[in-house]
């Protein structure tokens, strides 16, 4: 079983309205998810997030916590404050009757 994982971000609309973004070029977001312009949210594949265990930021390209920001992001733009917890980065594949998963921290990220 062969799982590759990467993502790069299609971050230029945001590069251009002058939103702040990471090395890699994903979209810098606080707990709220709200971007370097307080009126503009970002969620998804797209956005780097605080990272919960060792701080600093992370990227978590996966449908679940994309669609857990997804309604984070609708919350506050409906005037609520709903912070963001955060996301290990969990991953499970299954072909056939196989299945395997990935969470945790990389060596070099420890």
């Amino acid at each position: 079983v062969l799982m590759c994982v990467g993502v790069k971000p299609n971050s230029e609309i945001a590069k251009n309205a002058g939103l702040e973004t990471g090395q890699r070029g994903h979209i810098i977001v606080d707990k709220f998810l709200r971007t370097s312009d307080p009126d503009v949210y970002a969620a998804g594949d797209v956005i780097e997030i605080p990272d919960p265990i060792l701080g600093g930021s992370i990227t978590v390209p996966l449908a679940g916590p994309a669609n857990r920001q997804a309604r984070i992001v609708a919350d506050n733009m409906l005037g609520r404050s709903v912070k963001y917890p955060g996301s290990f980065g969990a991953s499970i594949i299954k072909i056939g009757s196989l299945t395997a998963a990935s969470v945790g921290l990389t060596e070099r990220r420890l």
